[in-house]
């Protein structure tokens, strides 16, 4: 005696999209490409070393001008101004 198997047979219905696809605009796609590849630079302090920060010290108790500070110690004025405005509290 033979016996058979049926295979029921299997539909599957794919869904399509009722509207297709949207690209964005073009001023989104100009935008996050300028995000994207814009770097950003950081402000990374240093240490002065000790024997920089003595002469500096030296300096401002002295009451040289702070210009002249920087370019005998060749620092920026923004970190003698800084330092003479620690001395002073």
């Amino acid at each position: 005696m033979r016996t058979t198997t049926v295979v029921p047979k299997i539909s599957v219905k794919i869904a399509k999209p009722k509207e297709p696809h949207r690209t964005p605009p073009k001023f989104v796609c100009g935008a996050v490409l300028s995000i994207l590849t814009t770097t950003i630079k950081a402000n990374i302090g240093r240490r002065l070393p000790d024997e920089v920060v003595y002469r500096i010290r030296l300096r401002i108790e002295a009451n040289k001008n702070i210009v002249a500070i920087a370019k005998a110690v060749k620092v920026s004025k923004k970190i003698i101004y800084e330092l003479w405005l620690n001395l002073n509290i």
